[in-house]
This record gives C-alpha cells, structure tokens and sequence, in this order.
C-alpha cells in the first residue's frame, strides 16, 4: 500500500455535491465534493505521517503547542469536535431553563419551575455537561503540555485522553435526553427549539470518535498490559 496523503485543491478543481440531507447538524453544510482528472502537484501534498508526527510545515511557522503535539492527531482533532459538542449542549440546558421558568406545568397546574421534576432534571443534566467540560478542559491542559515540551505521551496517557473524550460525549447526550424527556408535548414545535437544539447534539454525538466500545477496551486493555485488538489500539 502507497504512502497516504492530505492535499489542496484549488475550489475550481472541485464540485460541490449537495448530499447534507440529515437529521441533526443540518447548519455545517458538510456537503460532498467530486474531482475529475484533477492533478496535484507536489507541493500540494502533505504526507498524513508528516502530520500524524508533527513534523509537516505547520512545526516550523507557528507557535501552538498544538501544531508539536507527538502523537496520533486523535490527541489534538478529536477535542475541536468534542467543544461544539458540548457547547450545543449547553444550549438545550439554556433553552430548557428558559423554557421552565416560563410555563405552566401541566399536570399539577403550578409554575414548571417549582416543581421537583424539572428541578432535579435541570440539576443532573447541568452537573453532566459541567463534568464533560472539565475533561475537556483537563484533556486540553495536558495536550499542551506535551506539544510545548515535545513529550511523546506512553499509550497509557493516549489512552485515558481518548476515553475522556468519548466520556464527555456520552455525559453531552446524557444531559440532552434527560431534558427533551422532561418536556411536554409543547416542546415538539419548532418555535420551542428543544427538539432541533437536541437533534443536533445527537447528530455531534454519533461521529465515529465518540463510539465508546473501541475506545474503552483499549483503555482497559492497555491499564492492564493486556494487548488491545487492532482496532482499539490508541
């Protein structure tokens, strides 16, 4: 197999397929592209490994530790996906609260807000996002550390960062469905903005770094020297 590469292309060299017909995210426009005969030059091409070893042109003019961190991309990109994530769940536990402070439960025909249920959902899903926000912040801390002192992180350390991550988005839905749960059905129209605020949480969440099986077996596996399956090697 030949080497992998990352390359630019010039937008007239390329079509843009309208194919972002999706349930959640349907903002980021995260539409196909089509290339034909198209020819790269040389000097458009970055080797994937020059980028997985931090060793690609990025290393030489900028200062962000982020552009020397060591270590399998996953370390640095994963954390740029998992912060929207998170910040669109902060935005359903906004549009919740303000949405309960508002209304009328009604079944006990109180203010929404009084009432138990609403109070220790709102309590739980905010506690959940708080703690996803501090492994991202934790995660963050220490990939800085390794790309300012040029550190290579052991697996054990890959790891735990990895497992963070997939954690954090799992407590991002935890949070969004305990809350769309607690809603009436008054929540289902679109003014409401609950439901589409919640779908694109879900949508965020299904990427394929936030699967949790891989990425938990390897932190178990690697803990406890035992080897990890391919697949869920960090």
């Amino acid at each position: 197999m030949g080497a992998a590469y990352m390359l630019v292309v010039p937008r007239a060299d390329f079509e843009i397929v309208d194919d972002w017909f999706v349930t959640g995210l349907k903002g980021t426009g995260s539409k196909g592209i089509r290339l034909d005969n198209v020819f790269v030059p040389e000097h458009r091409l970055m080797p994937t490994e020059a980028v997985l070893g931090a060793t690609h042109h990025g290393t030489v003019w900028s200062r962000s530790p982020y552009y020397h961190v060591i270590s399998p991309i996953a370390m640095v990109l994963d954390h740029f996906i998992l912060a929207p994530l998170i910040g669109m769940t902060w935005g359903v536990l906004d549009i919740f609260e303000e949405r309960v402070t508002k209304r009328i439960d009604p079944q006990a025909g109180a203010p929404a807000h009084t009432r138990p249920g609403a109070q220790l959902r709102f309590a739980e899903a905010h506690a959940e996002v708080s703690v996803a926000e501090m492994l991202l912040r934790r995660n963050l801390q220490q990939v800085r550390h390794w790309g300012t002192t040029r550190e290579q992180p052991i697996r054990e350390e890959q790891a735990t960062i990895l497992r963070n991550i997939v954690y954090a988005a799992r407590l991002c839905t935890q949070a969004t469905n305990r809350l769309v749960d607690g809603a009436d059905s008054s929540a289902i129209r679109i003014s409401a903005d609950l439901h589409r605020q919640a779908a694109d949480v879900r949508a965020g969440a299904s990427h394929r770094i936030f699967q949790p099986e891989e990425t938990f077996l390897a932190f178990s596996a690697t803990r406890w020297g035992v080897e990890p399956p391919a697949a869920a090697a960090p």
